[in-house]
């Protein structure tokens, strides 16, 4: 049903796309000129051939994927795509520039490494044309989202009761994993806890509330809210801190600022003065925090050594005595190099939240591992990935069929640590989970010919990422404008942080081709499957408890 609401969007958004546009340019040109005054800056012969593939992928990824048709017709893959092309060509020159470093920071393989990226992109934007161009996959696309998660809800939005509900499961869900079930020293074990694990995403759902019109009609936005979120917040923190995740603090809030970006993008938020004052604000209050939330991630760090040995209340309480000793936080920026590991050194920028957001080391590390694996070694890794990928079916399955996977020696390590332990055979290597890149993984795998197998796997992800989404129609009073707007699961906003950094090293992006396959043979139904059995399941608490207007 067409809404004077819906009519006032149509008639504003060509306006606001024509300001998204001059945006566009204007950031463009600033970001091109201060890649190359760094550049100039420190003028060598490797930073000038990294700083040409930067720009090069800068400004064409930009230029293909920044368009708001794109993001309103195809909302999660252009989202990916725009991740891709901010981790490794627009925020480390920003990130090193900000801390008087060059692109080339500590990398052994800088212009190897960017051409790896470059490539990649290539593959990329024909794997988006072509999934863009090819019916088929539309159709797939649109049967998933009409006919399986439609009509079990999955796009209904939920009241704010409802997400408060939910993300309560979610919260219990952490709490009972790490105070109760034996926190590190269970989490990786039995059927019941990985059971457990998949309610963790639901946390977040209570932050959508912020950002309403991206998932429909719904309660309305008032100071009460502000105060029940400070508090679920708080709480938040708390089981945070006892998993000792920097993601899991912090992903829930930039999906959150993230959705607002993609919302003003798209046309459905005003980039009215209000909007602009409101930007001014939030970039204020994070430069304000930025201080004690870097503090507090560097004692997240200086505690990981302990979180297997001890319990959850006593790695909070570590944590938090770790923040206020002052002196222990300075003692380790000052002395970080000498921290680092001799046979693993993820270093780029000093920034903690920026070394996760623009790490070029992470794919450096892969790369120099890759050169440095003979056949046999590179014939282990082959045989770990495919683990990887049986170890996502249920211990009974595997018995059953007497699959080729050791599921409690391959569920304990990550592809960065397995690739470190093919080529040192170092036990230490196993159990870090330390951060690989499908550039690395890809080329152990399959030689040069691994950006081919990238693009197609990911022509076979972009419908399933897309049909997460959905659709509503709105008057169309401009030739050039669709004639309805993108309608996202509140599941899909909280996660955004994740999908905008899909592709890359980052938070819970991908790390190896066997995360790809993952997801397209579980993730895309373990998510919505685990939503809608919580949204279901707390439907008519909510219910009552909205009626009593709380």
């Amino acid at each position: 049903m067409i809404t004077p609401v819906d009519l006032q969007m149509t008639n504003t958004q060509s306006k606001k796309r024509v300001r998204v546009t001059r945006f566009k340019t204007i950031g463009l040109i600033i970001w091109s000129i201060l890649v190359i005054v760094q550049s100039l800056w420190f003028f060598e012969k490797q930073v000038q051939a990294a700083t040409f593939l930067t720009l090069a992928g800068g400004i064409i990824g930009v230029i293909i994927f920044f368009k708001a048709k794109l993001l309103t017709t195809y909302p999660i893959s252009t989202t990916m795509m725009l991740g891709y092309v901010s981790y490794y060509f627009l925020l480390p020159p920003l990130a090193t520039f900000l801390e008087g470093k060059t692109l080339t920071n500590n990398l052994i393989h800088p212009t190897l490494d960017l051409f790896h990226a470059s490539v990649c992109l290539l593959f990329l934007v024909l794997a988006f044309t072509i999934y863009r161009k090819v019916s088929g996959l539309q159709w797939i696309r649109w049967f998933i989202s009409r006919k399986i998660y439609k009509p079990v809800g999955f796009f209904h939005p939920p009241s704010n009761v409802h997400l408060i509900f939910m993300g309560g499961i979610g919260l219990f869900a952490i709490w009972f994993q790490y105070f109760v079930a034996g926190g590190y020293q269970q989490v990786s074990v039995g059927t019941i806890n990985k059971f457990i694990q998949g309610f963790f995403p639901l946390v977040y759902l209570p932050y959508a509330i912020l950002v309403r019109k991206l998932i429909g009609k719904g309660d309305r936005f008032n100071r009460k809210w502000v105060l029940i979120l400070i508090v679920y917040t708080i709480l938040l923190g708390v089981v945070s801190l006892a998993r000792n995740s920097r993601a899991a603090l912090f992903s829930g809030v930039a999906s959150i600022i993230l959705a607002y970006l993609y919302g003003l993008a798209i046309g459905i938020y005003k980039l009215s003065k209000v909007a602009l004052r409101n930007i001014a604000l939030l970039s204020f209050v994070i430069i304000l925090l930025s201080g004690p939330l870097t503090d507090l991630a560097i004692s997240m760090v200086v505690v990981r050594g302990v979180r297997t040995d001890i319990s959850a209340m006593e790695l909070v309480s570590e944590t938090i005595k770790t923040y206020q000793n002052k002196a222990a936080l300075d003692y380790h920026r000052k002395n970080v190099a000498a921290i680092r590991s001799s046979i693993w050194d993820e270093w780029y920028v000093d920034n903690l939240f920026m070394s996760r957001l623009s790490n070029l080391k992470f794919a450096d590390n892969s790369l120099d591992l890759a050169l440095s694996m003979g056949k046999p070694t590179k014939n282990y890794l082959r045989e770990i990935e495919v683990q990887k990928i049986l170890a996502i079916f249920p211990q009974p399955i595997v018995n059953l069929f007497d699959l080729p996977v050791d599921k409690n020696f391959i569920t304990t390590a990550s592809s960065g640590d397995f690739m470190l332990y093919a080529v040192t055979g170092n036990p230490y290597a196993l159990g870090g989970f330390r951060t690989g890149s499908i550039f690395g993984n890809g080329y152990v795998l399959f030689g040069w010919g691994y950006p081919f197998v990238f693009a197609t796997l990911m022509l076979l992800l972009f419908p399933l990422a897309d049909s997460l989404t959905s659709r509503r129609s709105i008057i169309k009073t401009d030739q050039h404008q669709n004639n309805f707007v993108p309608l996202l699961s509140s599941m899909v906003i909280v996660g955004l942080f994740s999908w905008f950094f899909f592709l890359t090293s980052a938070a819970t992006g991908a790390e190896s081709m066997s995360s790809l396959v993952t997801y397209l043979l579980r993730g895309w139904i373990q998510v919505p499957f685990m939503y809608e059995l919580i949204y279901w399941f707390t439907y008519i608490p909510s219910k009552m408890i909205s009626k009593i207007h709380i």
